[in-house]
């Protein structure tokens, strides 16, 4: 019985079936037979309708459950690099069979989260031409072998410390320091690291911190010179040693390192203000937006959410801001900290001697507290990402200048021999007849 038309017909077929056979032509009385098949034909249609409907259900879950797979499976192909409209080759497809079994197998991790898991590689990932990370160029089978069975104390594997290039093909660096021991315990690839990204040995170069405005001279005619510098900006990343990074840290470590960096923030910046990100007003995220001082939720493909840096997003994650936004302190994003200062005018050195002041009073707040910034005698400043060991520091001067002048004379040049990076800025100036660009140092060790 598929409708209505179905049951009508049947009862019709068994009208004149049992007319036939009782000869009654006249209206059949409760009792009669007819009455009967009747009200067994709706009980049977109902008990076909009702088993009908869970049939429904069922297949409705199923269909849901597995777009929710296929949504799960486009945004990791999406995390990897991929367009969804475009086929993968025959090496990728085996490599994306081979993760899907990797992480379908791996033991349960405490950092484990409903949107994240830890993978365990218990043979040397077979990472395609696709993969570009630093990582697949430097993990040669004896390495992995060497360290694939090591963990720190706070729990964090070599595994964890290489998901992100495994995971990700186009992360140009491709590993997570997970908390202070990974720089030591994984060592070789540290060092063999720090060689590629900063072209310095550690071993050769010795860590030094100059962050203090004392130790930088200030040329007599720099004012002069300094006209044509319109802001600048100071950044700096901190990680506490007692703690795992953000790839290693549990929600309740997590919780605990915003409250004792916001308590020490807020009594070094005497107008500062704490702001969860996840209640920020609209406003205020737009400004912070335009001078590129917001803290964001990271991409699909960054190093934050394929390493787990991200998990639990926006979770404990804050932005502490003076009332002019001249300071403004990230916590919990990529590293523990980031310290920033941007004031828009021509005063390079004031500005300097203020980020200084900032970063020393912070230090000693932390240290006040029974903590320390994640420092070592090789490799500096720690954090999440090699890339920024060392110094953990960065300057970013914007000048203003006439129309073509960056092509006419010997700026380019000067930029070069200085170890400095000079780009166009992507926001237009107020007149045609200049430019905007942005000077910046290489990342130094």
């Amino acid at each position: 019985i598929q409708n209505r038309q179905d049951l009508r017909d049947l009862v019709a077929n068994e009208t004149l079936k049992v007319a036939q056979e009782s000869g009654i032509d006249a209206m059949p009385p409760e009792d009669h037979p007819l009455i009967r098949k009747i009200d067994e034909l709706k009980q049977t249609l109902k008990e076909e309708n009702r088993i009908r409907r869970k049939e429904a259900r069922i297949a409705a879950n199923s269909i849901q459950e597995l777009k929710e797979r296929v949504h799960e499976l486009e945004d990791r192909i999406r995390s990897m690099g991929f367009r969804i409209d475009t086929d993968l080759d025959d090496e990728m497809q085996e490599f994306f069979t081979w993760e899907e079994n990797v992480a379908a197998h791996s033991p349960y991790d405490r950092k484990n989260t409903p949107n994240f898991k830890f993978r365990q590689y218990n043979e040397l990932p077979p990472m395609t031409t696709r993969h570009l990370s630093i990582l697949r160029s430097l993990l040669k089978p004896q390495t992995f072998m060497e360290y694939k069975d090591e963990r720190t104390s706070f729990n964090f594997t070599f595994s964890n410390y290489i998901q992100p290039a495994v995971t990700c093909p186009p992360l140009r660096i491709g590993v997570a320091n997970g908390d202070k021991e990974c720089y030591l315990l994984f060592h070789k690839i540290s060092v063999d690291m720090i060689k590629t990204v900063h072209g310095l040995d550690p071993h050769v170069h010795r860590f030094h911190s100059q962050l203090s405005p004392d130790s930088i001279a200030v040329p007599a005619n720099f004012s002069q010179v300094a006209q044509v510098v319109k802001s600048t900006h100071f950044r700096a990343c901190r990680n506490l040693s007692e703690f795992p990074f953000m790839a290693g840290v549990s929600r309740e470590e997590r919780a605990s390192i915003e409250q004792l960096l916001r308590n020490a923030l807020l009594e070094c910046v005497q107008d500062g203000v704490y702001e969860k990100i996840s209640s920020m007003d609209p406003i205020d995220e737009e400004i912070l937006l335009t001078d590129d001082l917001l803290l964001q939720e990271p991409a699909k493909n960054s190093l934050l959410q394929v390493s787990g840096a991200a998990r639990d997003w926006p979770e404990n994650r804050g932005i502490l801001r003076n009332t002019d936004n001249s300071i403004v302190c990230w916590l919990n994003g990529e590293d523990h900290l980031k310290l920033n200062v941007l004031e828009k005018h021509h005063d390079v050195p004031s500005t300097f001697r203020r980020f200084c002041e900032l970063h020393t009073a912070v230090k000693h707040k932390v240290e006040a507290s029974g903590k320390h910034f994640a420092t070592d005698e090789l490799f500096g400043y720690l954090s999440t990402c090699p890339s920024n060991a060392g110094l953990g520091f960065t300057c970013q001067v914007v000048l203003e200048l006439e129309t073509g002048r960056r092509q006419s004379d010997s700026l380019p040049q000067c930029v070069t021999s200085l170890n400095l990076i000079l780009r166009r800025e992507r926001r237009a100036t107020e007149t045609s007849e200049l430019e905007r660009w942005v000077l910046e140092h290489k990342r130094a060790y």
